[in-house]
């Protein structure tokens, strides 16, 4: 597996096995499908489709983590997860991303399933999904810290991203609607008044409220997924720690930290406990040989300081999102509501995917386009982030489409340009700082000594000039009576002679015409690029819209059909009557 360290952004890809049994109709019919996705070596995946009569479609790629259909849940958590985890634990705000299409095993690898009755805090089974992971490691962080004298307070919150409004799924009552919320930026973070935040003290009370907020979720059958997720959901993990030498952090000084009431704020890593990477490496460890205050402690995050209390709080927190799948809306088969939600889905994974491409190119970003995109923009452009994207796919060629879809796009989150200036990257650019000065000296001493190789070559010119006589004298005039060449055309015609400026010029002629070629070829390039992408979006765009208007010229011939049935129904009836009726007004 790869070894990713500090990286800001990491991919990995599951495929899912395939299935032999289900209820939805592309679940039924992938059965009798060819295999098309294969693991290649550690990090490598191959997709093909082979159709009778046609060369064989055969794209390759490479990934941070590759995970087959033997690959289980723990796999997935300890190879991927875990460092993310840890790097929660010291500062870092990390987002755990389930993207993909419909059925693909997405909420599988989030929440997965626990014991049927399971004994206190026992709930873990090989099938568990890395959220209830992550819980069951903060919960036994917890305790370990405090034995060593730290408070540690989890805290938990839910939303779901439905038809672009935002939703509290802890919110209300139980049977009612959640309630709607209203996102709001500030700079570079989200806040969402109002929203709940429960604290969490044991795994029981992890999945005793994580049920009930699932439940509250919008699903709906489609012909791609018997149970298909239709809103985008984020569970948010707010970790507090603080000294035990003070009270306990509430829940309640998020609100109040947000709004920056009464506390000093510090992003970054801080000036008494600053996180330290070891020699060589990437891996984030604990500083060994920094004298830290009592009741301080390494960290790269957020550090807030409460006037009158000596004790820091430690503020990170963990995201993770089980985005609702993407999906050709004919193939869904779905209309009316379930059409307007697969609209409003793809409509935000669109934001979505051109939020990573603007980052992907080094253009501009907007995330005001989609609440999706509003709430994910700390995941990557707070300088103390983190991403990590776990792209699901389908084992089979028939969903080729879909697959490489969802590739083309984690292929791009892996290549995004992104800015990070915490722990070890603010000392690698200290470095490259110095080393460019380095490099700037040797610079100039190879100036130094071209222009000195230059002179030389003027020297031995000098030296044939005396046997020239007509280079700075008149030769028409008498020897005794020599007239030197003052003017500057006098002087340049004898030089021209020896072909030394014709060199010069042409030399100088090339680098300019090779300049302008470069920068016509890059310009080029990058206007064949944006045309590229220009179409590609457009495309993109057209066939959504041709599968809506089928989608909606289907429901309208459908309702058509269904009202002429009605009418002749309707005129049978009444025909009937007029007979039943005529029959008893007849001759008796």
């Amino acid at each position: 597996m790869a070894t990713v360290g500090n990286q800001r952004v990491t991919v990995a890809v599951r495929v899912r096995p395939m299935l032999r049994e289900g209820t939805a109709a592309n679940h039924q019919q992938e059965k009798f499908e060819l295999q098309g996705v294969y693991r290649v070596g550690d990090n490598g995946l191959k997709v093909e489709l082979t159709k009778p009569g046609e060369p064989t479609k055969s794209s390759l790629f490479s990934f941070d983590y590759v995970f087959d259909q033997e690959s289980t849940q723990l796999e997935v958590y300890e190879d991927a997860v875990v460092d993310m985890v840890d790097a929660a634990l010291v500062g870092v705000n990390v987002t755990l991303l389930a993207y993909g299409q419909t059925g693909s095993g997405k909420t599988f690898s989030v929440l997965g399933d626990v014991k049927p009755n399971p004994l206190e805090n026992d709930l873990l089974t090989t099938h568990s999904g890395m959220f209830l992971r992550v819980l069951s490691d903060l919960m036994d962080y917890k305790a370990r810290q405090a034995k060593k004298g730290w408070h540690v307070v989890v805290g938990l919150s839910c939303i779901e991203i439905y038809n672009e409004n935002i939703r509290d799924l802890f919110g209300g009552k139980p049977n009612s609607a959640p309630p709607a919320l209203k996102a709001v930026m500030t700079g570079e973070d989200v806040h969402l008044p109002s929203l709940i935040i429960k604290e969490m003290t044991t795994l029981q009370a992890v999945f005793n409220e994580i049920q009930l907020a699932v439940a509250r979720r919008m699903s709906r059958a489609t012909d791609s997924n018997s149970q298909s997720s239709r809103s985008h959901c984020l569970f948010t993990i707010d970790i507090l720690q603080q000294a035990s030498s003070a009270p306990a952090p509430s829940l309640d000084i998020l609100d109040q930290l947000k709004k920056g009431n009464d506390t000093k704020k510090t992003v970054g890593p801080d000036k008494r406990g600053a996180a330290a990477t070891k020699k060589g490496g990437n891996s984030v460890s604990a500083t060994q040989d920094l004298q830290l205050p009592e009741g301080e402690m390494p960290f790269q995050g957020t550090v807030f300081r409460i006037p009158g209390q000596k004790e820091p709080i430690y503020t990170s927190k963990i995201i993770l999102a089980d985005l609702a799948g993407s999906e050709r809306i004919a193939r869904s088969g779905v209309t009316g509501d379930g059409l307007t939600e697969a609209t409003s889905i793809n409509s935000s994974l669109t934001a979505l995917g051109n939020v990573v491409h603007s980052l992907h190119e080094g253009g501009f970003v907007s995330y005001r386009v989609s609440n999706l995109t509003r709430l994910l923009k700390p995941a990557f452009s707070h300088p103390s982030s983190r991403v990590l994207l776990l792209a699901q796919c389908s084992p089979t060629q028939l969903t080729f489409d879909e697959t490489m879809s969802t590739l083309h796009f984690a292929n791009k989150v892996k290549n995004m340009k992104v800015i990070t200036s915490t722990g070890a990257e603010i000392e690698k650019l200290q470095f490259d700082f110095l080393e460019s000065g380095k490099m700037y000296d040797a610079l100039l001493a190879d100036l130094h000594i071209f222009a000195l190789e230059s002179q030389a070559t003027i020297g031995i010119i000098r030296q044939h000039m005396p046997k020239k006589g007509n280079l700075y004298y008149d030769a028409s005039v008498g020897r005794n009576g020599k007239i030197a060449k003052v003017s500057i055309k006098d002087r340049r015609l004898p030089v021209n002679a020896t072909g030394v400026l014709a060199v010069a010029q042409k030399e100088r002629a090339d680098i300019i015409a090779r300049t302008e070629k470069e920068a016509s070829n890059e310009k080029s390039m990058m206007k064949r690029s944006i045309d590229e992408a220009r179409d590609e979006i457009i495309r993109g765009h057209m066939a959504e819209m041709k599968e809506v208007k089928e989608a909606i010229a289907k429901q309208v011939s459908l309702r058509l059909r269904h009202l002429s049935q009605r009418v002749l129904l309707d005129a049978a009836a009444r025909g009937n009557k007029i007979i039943e009726k005529e029959g008893r007004s007849g001759p008796q």
